[in-house]
């Protein structure tokens, strides 16, 4: 599983983790029980001055299961900042994201309901797909399924993508089955879903950002 990688306490452990990506491309990779994400791609420049005039990052062909078993709030394939950003004929199953102080505040209060809100909605935290800050991110051909959707288990799995304050962000033809949720976060404006199959979603297929996506 690794430990903490890149001088910081809050790194995503990923078995495959590239930083500062400018042509990059990640195919054909089997990773099963991952500690943070399978796959980790940041495209573009952090903290550097250079610049970075040709941006182009291909994630294809891959599968990862049982991903994120230790960490949480990040993705069994995950895609941060800059685009354009290919992902296709992926497979993520079961990425779980356990949050442990959830799970010790549930036992010791078990009749509150404010932690009982958070323990059905939060207790595990990862998506299939994370699109983190980014945009023109291009997702098509993917499978995504969980183990569980049932928020009466400690593990369970959440969502199958999110995109968080990304725009110009495209999903078609993917297949997601098994989640609480379909695809969830706070995105930016002009994101594209089409075409997708969402089955057995226990709760909603598009949840906290029906204003800011075009069907």
């Amino acid at each position: 599983m690794g430990i903490r990688q890149y001088g910081n306490q809050y790194a995503p452990v990923p078995a495959i983790g590239i930083k500062s990506a400018t042509v990059c491309e990640v195919a054909g990779c089997i990773i099963d029980r991952s500690g943070g994400p399978g796959i980790w791609v940041y495209t573009g420049k952090d903290s550097s001055p250079r610049e970075m005039p040709l941006l182009r990052t291909l994630i294809h062909h891959n599968k990862v299961t049982s991903s994120c078993l230790i960490t949480n709030d990040w993705g069994g394939i995950e895609s941060w900042h800059g685009g354009p950003t290919y992902i296709y004929n992926n497979v993520s199953a079961n990425v779980v994201g356990p949050r442990t102080a959830i799970f010790e505040m549930k036992k010791k209060f078990p009749d509150n309901s404010r932690i009982d809100y958070h323990y059905k909605e939060w207790a595990c935290n990862a998506y299939s797909y994370y699109l983190d800050h980014g945009f023109k991110n291009y997702l098509f051909n993917n499978i995504a399924y969980g183990y569980t959707n049932d928020d009466n288990y400690d593990i369970r799995n959440r969502a199958a993508g999110v995109m968080v304050r990304g725009f110009m962000n495209h999903w078609f033809n993917n297949s997601f089955h098994n989640f609480m949720h379909g695809i969830s976060g706070s995105p930016g404006t002009y994101n594209y879903i089409l075409g997708n199959i969402f089955s057995s979603i226990d709760e909603k297929c598009l949840i906290k950002m029906q204003k800011e996506i075009i069907l």
